[in-house]
């Protein structure tokens, strides 16, 4: 409501805190994507970012965690709306 400054979702649905979301992905690529609901998603970030940071010493798995966290936060943010 506008008094409190939280989010209130109809009845069935639930708020997910898109800052919430992105951290989980920074700890584990594919946490927040769990978090969101976005299940497919988060596998593939949990099998994907390890992959690269292996394979390319750090450097691109640097940048696949940091789109993790990103992609997190914006399918948080795209639920809110919906909801």
């Amino acid at each position: 409501t506008e008094r409190t400054g939280r989010l209130e979702a109809p009845k069935g649905i639930t708020v997910k805190d898109e800052g919430l979301a992105a951290v989980l992905s920074l700890m584990l690529p594919g946490v927040g994507q769990f978090y969101t609901g976005h299940f497919f998603w988060g596998i593939i970030w949990l099998i994907i970012t390890p992959g690269f940071w292996i394979g390319t010493g750090g450097t691109l798995g640097f940048i696949f965690h940091i789109i993790s966290a990103i992609q997190a936060h914006r399918q948080a943010k795209r639920r809110n709306e919906l909801s």
